[in-house]
Formats: C-alpha cells, structure tokens, sequence
C-alpha cells in the first residue's frame, strides 16, 4: 500500500480530484492538508483518506470525458461526509458507510476533520445483484444494521492489514470486503435473489467474484468455479439457475465484459483485437466475434473505432 502526505492544495486537485476522482475540488478555507494510502488488487482500489474540509463535485462534462464505471463505498472513520446524488442527501458519520455511483454527478463536503476508507470497484459487479444503482446510492449503512455492524469494522480492519498479508491473501480480503458491503446494501434494500437465503445470495456473490477474477484463463470451467468456492457443482449451479444463468454463461459473459472494457481502453490501442480477446480467454476469434455482435450488436472493430471517436471529441 502506498502511501503519502499532501500540503498542497494544487497538487491533491491534480493527482487525486483530478486523475482518481476525476471530478473538481474546492477548499473551504486557506489552510489544506490530506493524507492518503491506496492499493490496487485486481480491478477494485482501496484509499485510506484523512484531511480537513473540502468540497468535491464530479460534472456532466466529467463523465463525458471519462471511461470511469465504478461504485465507490466510502466508510467515516471520524467526522462527517455529506454526498448528494440522485435526488438524495445524506450525512455519513463515523461507523458508516454510503455509495455514489461515477456514471452520474454527485457531490462531497467533508467537515472539518476527517478520515475515511474508500473501496472502489466495477459498477457492473454490483449491478447485477443489486439492481439499478439509482436504487441504493446516497444511502447509508452503520452499526445499527445486523450485516452493518460485520462490514463496518471488517472494512475498516482490512485498510491496514493488506500491506502486511502476501498479494493473494489482500485480494481475497478485498473480495470479502466487496461481498459483504454489497450484501450489507441488500439486507438494507430487502433485496434477495429470486427467494434465496443470504447464504446463497453470499456464495452467489463470491462465485461471480471468483470468475471475473479468473475468467481470462481460457479453461477455467464450472468445475474448477466449484472447486475453489469449496462447494459441490451441484449446489453452484442451483444457486446460478436461481438467479435464472447458469455458472459457464456468466463465465462466457464476463469474458465478453473484459473485452468490451479493454477494447475502450487506450492503454490497450497497441493491442490488437485478437490479442485482446486472447487475454481474456479467448481461443477463436470467429467464437469470439459472434459472441460479441451477439451481445454488442455491432462488430469488435466497430465498437472500437467508436470508441475511439468518442475519446477524440
């Protein structure tokens, strides 16, 4: 996890607002000082985030030039932390945590001391379960929640012990973390999967996690899906049929997903497509051009030449 301090107001608009956020920053008052940690594992971040007052506001004309397409849970450690989106407000104070959405605006207003931690993931890993984010962002989730009071402090344990475990341990502490958020936004929203029970809403969730994670390896199949959850293949897809998919469609789909995002990427413009959907578990480009068209309704060239435009405006 690295980390460091930050005394200038310009350099924390820049590296922070600017190009994490991506959004725009003010300060209430002259004096500014943040401290910030974050670590990537996989596609979530974590941020441990302390400092004094500011506004933050993520626009229009940011989402417009942004590929960004995360959730961001945020938990107060000390002080508060307003955020306005979809037509909602709410004040989180210490032993909470609330979600904003990066694919519509919001704002943020510290008070005047504060700390926070800061989870980050894909938008559409939560979506899937959840339903529309509209549905549950600007809401707040504490201790007086039965599945608050195990994420809470689980979230706030888990900022400090990732730099001192190995890279696999971090990550399945991240998945824990997503899992139990996520499920804890649930219990808030009465949401359950089709009548099942928050065990098998839990273990449905950490199977989807268990094959985004490792869907660009081309033989990962339900077997292996059931093998590392430690569950029969049975039992995985019941809980699959009873979210109406089943384990090897959902493995295809975010194979599909991977490509859809890199093909956007302009990290990735020197790939080309067929190395793309090589990395990401793909073995035949005619398999995986239909599947694409299929899914997309257009051509992988065609949706990335789009995409290309689209940056270039």
């Amino acid at each position: 996890m690295e980390s460091f301090h930050v005394d200038r107001f310009d350099f924390w608009q820049e590296v922070v607002c600017t190009r994490i956020l991506e959004g725009e920053c003010t300060r209430a008052g002259k004096d500014f000082r943040a401290n910030i940690s974050f670590v990537q594992l996989g596609d979530a971040r974590l941020f441990r985030v302390s400092g004094i007052d500011f506004r933050f506001e993520r626009r229009e004309e940011h989402i417009r030039h942004s590929g960004q397409q995360f959730l961001t849970f945020f938990l107060q450690t000390r002080g508060t932390f307003q955020l306005v989106q979809d037509g909602r407000e709410c004040v989180v104070g210490a032993d909470q945590f609330a979600c904003h959405d990066s694919t519509r605006p919001f704002q943020l207003q510290s008070s005047s001391d504060y700390e926070q931690v800061i989870l980050q993931i894909p938008r559409s890993s939560v979506i899937e379960s959840l339903g529309p984010a509209e549905r549950f962002t600007a809401l707040k989730v504490g201790l007086d929640s039965p599945l608050g009071s195990v994420a809470v402090p689980f979230l706030s344990k888990v900022s400090n012990l990732l730099c001192r475990v190995s890279p696999e341990s971090a990550s399945n502490l991240v998945q824990t973390a997503v899992s139990l958020v996520t499920t804890a936004l649930a219990e808030h929203l009465s949401v359950k999967s089709n009548g099942a029970s928050w065990a098998e809403y839990s273990l449905l969730r950490r199977a989807k996690r268990f094959i985004w994670t490792n869907c660009s390896n081309p033989a990962l199949r339900s077997d292996d899906v059931a093998t590392g959850l430690r569950i029969s293949l049975r039992y995985l897809q019941q809980i699959f049929k009873d979210a109406g998919e089943t384990p090897s469609a959902y493995i295809w789909r975010c194979r599909l997903r991977r490509c859809y995002r890199d093909l956007a990427n302009p990290m990735f413009s020197p790939l080309s497509i067929g190395a793309i959907a090589l990395r990401n578990g793909f073995m035949d480009m005619s398999h995986f051009s239909h599947r694409f068209r299929q899914a997309y309704r257009m051509s992988p060239r065609s949706y990335r030449a789009q995409a290309q435009r689209g940056r270039l405006k």
